[in-house]
């Protein structure tokens, strides 16, 4: 029986966070699953989001909303490699004003494209796709659906994507997107 072993001093959960602290310390926060991903970085304190995330997208809110070709262009590659590796390795890198925007939207850019599922995981995709059309043809019906279909989304993912979407829209467009 497992009373008198050391797993018994753990509970179920306290046991998945200290191995996905192991297996993250290992291999990193970039490829890897998202939820093992925020249970690894709590040993920072609570956060929603991955701290790549987060430092990122605050940079780019702060210095890169008006920059042309944001997301188009290309960052340095040996400076993308080298904060990813950063990141993989626990540090906490930061941004300063000489750092290239482009650089830090591409390491975004390849967080997302390395996690094992998408954002937008692949059991939801066909749904966000109708619910695509039925905002063209219904806004109203499809902002509810598409609320729906939030709400329906892994924690960690539904995290994600608010965290992402949180940019002033205002200086972009002159409507609420999600209609919260």
């Amino acid at each position: 029986m497992l009373q008198n072993s050391h797993v018994s001093h753990y509970k179920m959960t306290d046991l998945w966070i200290y191995l996905s602290e192991i297996y993250a310390s290992i291999a990193g926060v970039f490829g890897q699953r998202l939820e093992e991903t925020v249970l690894y970085e709590r040993r920072y304190g609570v956060r929603l989001v991955p701290l790549v995330v987060e430092q990122c997208v605050t940079f780019i809110r702060e210095c890169g909303l008006h920059e042309v070709g944001l997301f188009r262009q290309p960052g340095r590659t040996s400076l993308v490699k080298e904060l990813q590796e950063a990141f993989d390795s626990g540090e906490r890198p930061s941004f300063d004003s000489s750092t290239d925007v482009h650089t830090v939207a591409s390491l975004l850019k390849l967080y997302l494209r390395q996690l094992p599922e998408p954002l937008v995981p692949y059991s939801h995709y066909q749904d966000f796709l109708l619910c695509g059309q039925k905002l063209i043809s219904d806004r109203t019906v499809g902002l509810e659906e598409l609320r729906n279909l939030l709400h329906e989304l892994p924690v960690a993912n539904f995290n994600l994507l608010n965290f992402i979407c949180q940019y002033d829209l205002s200086d972009f467009i002159s409507f609420d997107i999600f209609g919260f």
